[in-house]
């Protein structure tokens, strides 16, 4: 088992081109804790041939003739990096693959395609496509960004965006609640209060840690329902580390919704830049 350098998760479907004749890197693959990962090969892999470290601490490994899919249980721990190994059917180069499996406390690279032989020319048009629509998707935030400082501020603004309907905003209180974090450690959020308008939610909460640890600043956030359903976080404010004996801090999470999309209950995950340490918060409904 290796730590995590802190590579990024890949949003999409993932390609990865094997490349002939070996080399000393291992790729990292996001894996998370009761989130499915699948592997896709372009050629039979030998299936007693495949390991994966801490096999135990998986719910489900399911090896096919071309595909694994791997679900983590919760025993996996942030930060953590696992090895899996492969070898192909047949004599060809690479004879097998291996990959780094990077535990993050929230995102999972859903697919991954890996290419023994060349890709297909479709293949690689429909990676050109999907990247050509990120770029469209990050030019618009852009756009939005540079144009927000010349709107109105304020319920002005919400209205003018038609974030909100002639119901306003409405609002709900939760009680004092505590939860462990990855690693290690404590935390209690005095007060969670969750808000919701026509097209938006939020999550506001006042954390202090209970335990004597490291201090870190919370990055990033998820909100996860049941199954694959998770709400698309748009920001998270927080603008201080939470360290031991501090104050509480107040920490805002803002997600697209609209009513029928923020049926909870949901899992509210914090986690910090380099995805090692987390907090989870079970039962988040919105009103």
């Amino acid at each position: 088992m290796a730590q995590l350098r802190g590579a990024p998760c890949q949003s999409g479907v993932r390609r990865i081109e094997l490349p002939a004749r070996p080399t000393l890197d291992v790729m990292d693959v996001c894996i998370s804790p009761e989130l499915s990962t699948t592997f896709v090969f372009d050629e039979e892999i030998a299936r007693q041939t495949v390991t994966v470290e801490g096999a135990e601490r998986f719910t489900r490994i399911e090896i096919s003739d071309s595909t694994l899919r791997l679900i983590p249980s919760v025993k996996v721990l942030s930060g953590e990096r696992l090895r899996l190994t492969l070898r192909f059917k047949g004599n060809s180069a690479p004879m097998g693959a291996a990959f780094w499996l990077a535990v993050h406390p929230a995102q999972a690279e859903a697919l991954v395609e890996v290419f023994r032989q060349k890709r297909t020319v479709e293949s690689c048009q429909q990676e050109l496509a999907d990247k050509d629509l990120q770029l469209r998707q990050c030019r618009e935030e852009n756009m939005r960004i540079l144009s927000g400082a010349r709107e109105p501020n304020g319920l002005v603004a919400l209205l003018n965006a038609g974030l909100m309907d002639p119901r306003g905003i409405s609002a709900k209180t939760f009680s004092k609640r505590s939860s462990p974090s990855s690693p290690g450690g404590l935390f209690e959020a005095r007060s969670i209060v969750t808000y919701r308008s026509s097209q938006r939610v939020a999550v506001e909460l006042w954390l202090r840690p209970l335990t004597n640890e490291p201090g870190w600043k919370i990055d990033d956030a998820a909100l996860a329902g049941t199954g694959t359903h998770s709400l698309h976080v748009l920001s998270v404010r927080h603008q201080e580390s939470l360290d031991e004996g501090a104050l509480e801090q107040r920490v805002l999470i803002e997600a697209k919704a609209t009513k029928e999309e923020a049926q909870g209950p949901f899992t509210l995950k914090l986690w910090d830049r380099e995805g090692t340490r987390s907090i989870a918060f079970p039962g988040i409904t919105f009103p």
